[in-house]
This record gives C-alpha cells, structure tokens and sequence, in this order.
C-alpha cells in the first residue's frame, strides 16, 4: 500500500486524585476543558470534545497514528496538573493514577459525543464510581473494585 490510514477514535476517562472537586465551577471547567483540548489537539490528535464534572475528564478525540494512548494521558494529565497548579492556584491538584480507555466505532461517536456533552445530567442521578464501573462492565474491562480508586 503506498499511504498508511488510521484512524484511532477513543473516549478517555480518569478522575482527579482521591475524586476531590476541583473542576466544580463554570469557569474552572470551561478553562479547563479547553485547555485538554488545546493539548490534544496540539500534541495527539484530532479532539471532538472534551467534558466531565466536577471530579473527572471525559475526552473524545482521534489519536495520531504514531501516538499511543498511555502517552497521551500521560501528556495530557502532566500539562493540566502543571497548568491547574499556576493558573488555577491550586498546589495540591493532581490526577488519579490511573484512567480508562475505550476504542470507538465510527457508527458510536455521535452517541458518546452526545454522553459527555451531558455530563452534568448524567451525575444528578449518578456518582462518577458508578458510571466508571458501568464503562468497564460494558466493554468487559476485567477490574478487582479494591484497586480501582486511589
């Protein structure tokens, strides 16, 4: 084949450390949201959206093909740790160790653009240890419930 084609849709998740909410206000979202796009967009790919509550990122976007998904989270949680630390004045916010990872069909993305656009109703009737367990159900992510939170 004389040209390579990929494409790698992906919905990340991960959680701020110990699920305190230092993502609660408007603004401190907003800010926030656009800064994970500005980084995924610059450094990994191509972004569709990015949202979350007040305690978790949920990201949409399109992986480079010479980027792998570790790396990417990795880019993407030690830029805002830094950027909240400075911009937000927040010297003790960090990122929960872990994150979960979901490849996306085609015919699926409208479906979870639409999931984490509304984020903020999905959390009036769910915690986010809830909705994470139900991710990993759904996509048969084997997982022991004493390891899954920091």
């Amino acid at each position: 084949m004389a040209q390579s084609f990929c494409r790698n849709t992906i919905h990340i998740i991960f959680s701020t450390k110990n699920r305190l909410p230092f993502i609660q206000d408007i603004e401190t979202q907003k800010q926030c949201f656009a800064y994970l796009a500005k980084i995924f967009k610059d450094d990994f790919g191509f972004i569709r959206i990015v949202g979350g509550h007040e305690d978790h990122i949920h990201l949409l976007g399109d992986l480079n093909s010479t980027c792998t998904v570790a790396d990417c989270v990795e880019g993407l949680k030690t830029s805002t740790s830094e950027w909240a630390k400075k911009k937000l004045n927040e010297p003790n916010f960090y990122w929960q160790n872990g994150y979960a990872a979901f490849s996306v069909s085609n015919s699926q993305i409208d479906t979870v653009y639409k999931y984490i656009e509304k984020q903020e109703e999905h959390h009036k009737k769910m915690d986010f240890k809830t909705e994470l367990l139900g991710f990993l159900e759904r996509h048969d992510l084997p997982y022991n419930r004493e390891y899954i939170f920091d």
